[in-house]
Parts: C-alpha cells; structure tokens; sequence
C-alpha cells in the first residue's frame, strides 16, 4: 500500500501559458465582438447614442439585432463544446460567403467609427458557390479581422475599409484591407502567434480613446481555418496599412 502524498496535478502549459488558460482566453474573446454589439444596439434603442426619440419600429429592428447577436453566440459555445468533445456530429451548411459578410457588415452599423468615420468599399463575387461552411466560424473570422481594421485605423484621418471576395479554381478568398498604421516587416511573422499584438494589452497605459488588445484575433482565425483546410496570408506596409486574405478551400473538410 502506498501511504505518500499525492503529488499536485501541474498545468499543462502550452507557450508559456497554461493550456486551460488559452482556452478561456479564446472563449472570452470569440464572445466579446458579439457582446460589444448587443450593448451598442442596446444604446441605439434606447436613443442613449443620439438623444433622440427612437421610434418603436426602429427599437423592434434594433431588438431583433440584438437576437440575432445573441443567438450567434450560443451557436458559438455550441460549436467550441464540439469541438472540444472531438464530436464530428457539428453539421456544416451549405452557405454563400457574400451572405454572411452582408449581414456581418450589417451588425457593425451598430458601431459609430464603423458607421459614421471609415468609407467602406465592397467588391464581391457574385458568382461565388456556395460551399459546406459553419456559420458562426466564418462568421467569426470576419469580425475578427473587421475589429482589428477599425483598430489599426482608430487615429487615422483617412480611414477606409474594402473588402473583398473573389475565387479561382480551388479557393474563395476574403481580402480585408484598411489605411491604418500598418506592420513592420520584422513583425508580420509574429501577428499570427498567440497573445501577440501591436495594441496595448487590456489594463495597459494607452492614449485617449486607443484601442486595447489580447493578441488572439488573428491567432483565432488561423485556428478556426486550420479546421477545415483554410489559411490566413497578410501583406502590410508601415504607416499606410495591411492587407489580411483569408483562404476558404472549395473542397474541404478532409
């Protein structure tokens, strides 16, 4: 019989960070565009953002926003218990990504630097296929990319967003290109490792207004990616902006 003392369980520890801890990172994260939304529409409702009367057609429209921001999120932990579980029951769609870019682009009315300071420009395929896709993942990497163009555009006098898509014989491709700071050569490498940013950290000095970050947007699309075959590309030059092309196989899911 063997009367010693159990030894304390240790912390897997994955890039110097605990695996558990990475894992509630990227949660917390992948919720957060969602939640960010819910209370902007939540403001817009209730006329918080321009002090005006808010008719109540347009507090039901905003509702249903509110719903589907909601929704979208119990989709999403829906998908992360899957995917934890290695359950391969999660059913794919089959789904246009011109569709759900548009109702993607639609949510971000809610933010005023999206809505009101940055000139949107969209290009898209309109012969685009529809192929197997999980909603909320792409759904995902969009609002990802989109927080960070706002972000690196957030001090810019000139703040232009254009998204794109367009495909060859293999891929769909995602281009989202903004006119903010950019990236420095010896830094693109690094944008896609985990907790790495550009942006202060949450609870960092920061200017007026500055954006903070975690590290985990761009970290987070190359993992939804790697899932079904895909891959994220950036092209950046300092002080005039970057190009993130994300990559969508139309034979996927190996």
């Amino acid at each position: 019989m063997d009367n010693s003392t159990p030894k304390t369980p240790k912390l897997l520890i994955v890039d110097d960070q605990p695996l558990i801890g990475r894992f509630t990172q990227g949660i917390v994260h992948n919720l957060r565009n969602r939640i960010q939304l819910i209370l902007s529409y939540k403001c817009l409702a209730t006329g918080e953002m321009t002090e005006e009367a808010v008719s109540p057609e347009t507090t039901f429209a905003y509702i249903e926003k509110m719903v589907e921001a909601a929704w979208d999120m119990s989709q999403i932990l829906d998908n992360l218990m899957y995917k934890s579980k290695m359950d391969h029951s999660l059913q794919l769609t089959s789904l246009n990504i011109n569709d759900i870019l548009k109702k993607e682009l639609d949510f971000w009315q809610a933010n005023l630097q999206f809505k009101h300071k940055v000139k949107k420009k969209y290009v898209l395929d309109e012969h685009i296929p529809l192929i197997p896709l999980v909603y909320t993942d792409i759904s995902q990497i969009l609002d990802n990319l989109i927080v960070n163009a706002l972000d690196a555009m957030w001090d810019k006098e000139e703040q232009t967003l254009t998204i794109i898509t367009r495909q060859d014989e293999d891929n769909l491709y995602i281009d989202v290109q903004d006119t903010g700071c950019g990236i420095a050569p010896e830094n693109l490498s690094k944008v896609f490792d985990p907790f790495y940013t550009t942006k202060p950290l949450q609870g960092e000095e920061k200017q007026r207004n500055q954006p903070t970050g975690t590290g985990l947007g761009i970290y987070t699309c190359m993992q939804i990616l790697k899932g079904f075959g895909g891959d994220i590309k950036v092209t950046s030059e300092l002080n005039k902006g970057s190009i993130f092309t994300v990559i969508i196989p139309k034979q996927n899911h190996g």
